[in-house]
């Protein structure tokens, strides 16, 4: 057994006349690597953390809408954010009449329309300082081509500046 300790982990320090053990060994290896991991647990989150403030002001915005049934031009969706939204990811778990798959629409800033394979020529997009708005002209499947069907929940995720 060691007679002497390191001041900052308490590792054994042995003398000559000082029995080795094993036990002793398995004591240091589990302080050293306990040390080791806090150690790089630290480094990882402050280089995790000057990454994301090196990137940017960019945040996420979440949240969602019940629709109304209405659509057109004269009755647009639009959402509103803190900021200005650059990409918005808007998506329902409804299942539509023609498929069976959930609907998203995904939304780029400066796109003057969007495209999504539910729907015929894009539906127009206008893009505001803190907000997006958009319409269907459909005839048919307006509200629906317009993710504004009457009842449906709507849920978005936005990267906001």
């Amino acid at each position: 057994m060691a007679s002497k300790k390191t001041k900052h982990y308490q590792l054994n320090q042995w003398e000559p006349d000082d029995a080795v053990l094993r036990n002793d060994f398995n004591a240091d290896n589990l302080k050293l690597d306990a040390a080791l991991a806090e150690k790089a647990e630290r480094s990882a989150l402050t280089a995790l953390s000057q990454t994301v403030a090196a990137k940017g002001n960019c945040s996420i915005e979440t949240g969602s809408y019940i629709g109304t049934g209405q659509s057109g031009q004269a009755n647009p969706c639009l959402l509103r954010f803190t900021g200005k939204p650059m990409i918005v990811f808007l998506g329902t778990d409804h299942m539509f009449d023609y498929n069976s798959i959930p609907e998203y629409y995904i939304l780029f800033r400066g796109a003057p329309y969007l495209h999504a394979r539910s729907t015929q020529g894009g539906l127009p997009l206008t893009w505001m300082e803190n907000s997006v708005s958009w319409y269907s002209n459909d005839r048919y499947r307006g509200p629906e081509a317009q993710f504004n069907l009457d009842g449906v929940e709507y849920q978005y995720i936005a990267l906001v500046i």
